[in-house]
């Protein structure tokens, strides 16, 4: 009776030994990482199991092939995430980029929204991240510009709880060192009540130093049409004066704005309504047609119920006080777009290749742009301020931020910003 009870007792033991080894392994498993093989990091991204993934190291590396250049696709997994990013400084060995993560939904992987550093090594193709500081008060970031290695500008909505309205901001950022110096507002666009959306937040600077936002239309079309409203205007901002003025107007949601050495023009990208997607090439004082005109319908129209011309003649918005009718299908009177996208790709990010790029010699002065739905990145050839020819470069996922380095690097930012694609050459 004995032996049986200390066998029973043995055995209980054995299970519940082994309940807490599988308890553990799983609790590991969730919370560190696989074994670091491409596989199984891949799956692990795959299924959004972020906390088995091995931070700050590629996790897949893929040949592609384009017209002009093979090239390498490297995907790294952040340990510190950024969406809108710049590059600060490039030296033979290392590329030093900043920029802020995206949201604070405070989800499994979001974090609060955060100013971060990542180093990448051009030698070993090793990348290391590091935290700055968060800011709590950043509802979306939608901005990020890198003046020098120490000072930055960033767009961000503001949600004031005191009048419950959100606005769209922009601050100055330095720092002394890595260390967080000093933040300052510089400028706040007038406070909607609701929820942001088609806000723009796009930013750029030209060869002289002076700085460029894109303020979107609110999903207020009528707060354009007030000359003396900020709504759907680009605003250039003097660096002598210390002032802005309106450069151009009649953007919806102008997404990324990037300077053009090549034609000493601000470039846009713009989310249109459906089909209206847009890159404008942005001169002074010009109108961009929004919400007269547009090469877009609007949401919810299906264009095989109609012929072409019905669809021009009948679709229509007008707007509260019925004094204008705004027609889609079209830009007559208006400024048009250097290239619009049909159907429409969730335009996103926007960068310029140099000319004095030392990897992509065939791409330069090209552009580069990410979208939601046309793959991570897509390659476009203007030449006289026309549209010559589009190339889908990289298709992957959802692309978001992009910047290039002098020397041609590209870096392309995932929705969230939990990954960071680097193409290299081959």
């Amino acid at each position: 009776m004995l032996n049986k009870i200390l066998r029973l007792n043995l055995i209980l033991k054995i299970i519940i030994f082994l309940i807490l080894s599988l308890f553990c392994l799983f609790f590991l498993r969730e919370n560190f990482i696989w074994p670091f093989t491409e596989h199984n990091q891949n799956l692990a991204y795959l299924y959004k199991k972020f906390g088995t993934i091995k931070k700050d190291v590629a996790f897949k590396s893929e040949s592609h092939q384009s017209f002009f250049h093979d090239f390498n696709v490297r995907k790294y997994i952040l340990d510190n995430q950024i969406v809108q990013f710049d590059i600060a400084a490039e030296s033979d060995e290392i590329i030093t980029i900043y920029g802020i993560s995206y949201r604070n939904s405070h989800g499994k992987w979001d974090k609060p929204i955060s100013l971060n550093k990542v180093i990448f090594n051009k030698h070993d193709k090793t990348i290391k991240t590091s935290f700055i500081k968060e800011f709590p008060d950043f509802e979306i970031s939608k901005g990020f510009l890198a003046i020098n290695s120490s000072n930055f500008l960033i767009s961000y909505v503001y949600f004031n709880t005191k009048d419950n309205c959100r606005e769209l901001r922009m601050d100055s950022i330095s720092l002394i060192g890595d260390n967080f110096d000093k933040q300052k507002n510089l400028y706040a666009s007038k406070c909607v009540p609701g929820l942001m959306h088609m806000v723009g937040g796009g930013l750029e600077k030209d060869t002289s130093g002076n700085i460029y936002l894109g303020i979107g239309d609110f999903m207020h079309p009528e707060y354009v049409i007030d000359s003396s409203d900020d709504f759907g205007k680009i605003l250039k901002f003097s660096v002598n004066e210390k002032t802005y003025s309106h450069y151009a107007l009649g953007v919806r949601n102008p997404q990324s704005l990037t300077w053009s050495d090549s034609i000493n023009k601000l470039i846009e990208s713009e989310h249109g309504p459906k089909g209206g997607d847009e890159i404008n090439i942005i001169k002074k004082d010009k109108h961009y047609g929004w919400p007269f005109v547009s090469y877009g319908i609007p949401y919810g129209l299906d264009p095989k119920d109609r012929s072409f011309s019905e669809l021009k003649e009948k679709i229509k918005y007008i707007n509260q006080n019925d004094k204008r009718v705004y027609k889609y299908l079209t830009h007559d009177g208006y400024e048009k777009p250097l290239r619009t996208f049909l159907p429409d790709i969730g335009i996103k990010g926007i960068q310029v290749m140099p000319f004095n790029s030392t990897y992509f010699k065939n791409w330069a002065g090209d552009l580069f742009i990410t979208s939601s739905y046309a793959g991570s990145l897509v390659r476009i050839r203007f030449e006289d301020h026309r549209f010559i020819n589009q190339e889908l470069i990289y298709n992957d996922q959802m692309g978001r931020g992009i910047s290039i380095s002098p020397s041609g690097i590209i870096f392309i930012s995932s929705t969230k910003g939990e990954t960071l694609d680097i193409i290299t050459l081959d």
